[in-house]
C-alpha cells in the first residue's frame, strides 16, 4: 500500500501551512520554526496482538510503515539512544506514506508501527490511540517549517503570522 500526498499550495497571496521534514518544491519558501525528533509508535491493539518490542532489532518482526515513497523497496530507520550506539533497522514496509497525517492515521488503525514526530506521537499517546515503542530511542531530528509562496504580494497579516510563529513556536515544541 502506498499513499502519496502532494504538496499543493494555492496560488493565492495568503496561503501558509506547517511542514515537517524537507521541502521538495523549490517554488515555495520554508521558514524553519523549530525541530523535533522522530519516535516509534503503534496502536494499542497491534501491541496487544503482537506483544511489545524491546529492542530495535525486534521491529523487523512487526508490520512497519515507511516514510519514503518507494513501493517494494527496503527502507532503513537509523535509531539513536543516549546510552547506546546508533542502530539501523532495514525493512520492507507494509505501507508507505509521505504525510505525517497519513502515517498517524495508519498507526491508529493498527496497520503497523510507524515513526512520527515525537510531539505528535505524544499527543496520540495522551489520547489513548497509540503507545510509544522503544522509549529512549529516536530517529534523526526533523525540521518544522512554515511553507508559503514568495513573500512578494503576500498579505501583511500573513507576513505578521509567519514572523510571530517563527519567533514563538519554539515554546510550544
Amino acid at each position: 500500500m502506498r499513499i502519496i500526498w502532494r504538496l499543493s499550495m494555492p496560488r493565492s497571496r495568503g496561503g501558509t501551512f506547517p511542514r515537517i521534514g524537507n521541502l521538495e518544491d523549490s517554488s515555495l519558501i520554508a521558514r524553519k520554526i523549530g525541530r523535533t525528533e522522530a519516535s516509534i509508535f503503534a496502536a494499542p491493539a497491534l501491541i496487544a496482538a503482537h506483544g511489545m518490542s524491546l529492542l530495535p532489532s525486534d521491529l523487523t518482526t512487526y508490520p512497519l510503515i515507511g516514510e519514503q515513497i518507494a513501493p517494494g523497496e527496503s527502507q532503513t530507520w537509523t535509531l539513536h539512544h543516549a546510552a547506546q550506539d546508533p542502530v539501523k533497522v532495514e525493512f520492507k514496509p507494509r505501507m508507505c506514506a509521505n504525510s505525517v497525517r497519513a502515517i498517524s492515521e495508519a498507526i491508529e488503525a493498527g496497520i503497523g508501527i510507524g515513526r512520527l514526530p515525537t510531539v505528535i506521537g505524544r499527543r496520540m499517546v495522551a489520547e489513548g490511540t497509540a503507545i510509544q515503542i522503544l522509549p529512549g530511542w529516536a530517529g534523526p531530528g526533523l525540521d518544522i517549517s512554515l511553507i508559503h509562496p514568495a513573500s512578494r504580494g503576500m498579505l501583511p497579516g500573513v507576513c505578521l503570522l509567519i514572523d510571530t510563529l517563527s519567533r514563538e513556536a519554539g515554546a510550544f515544541l
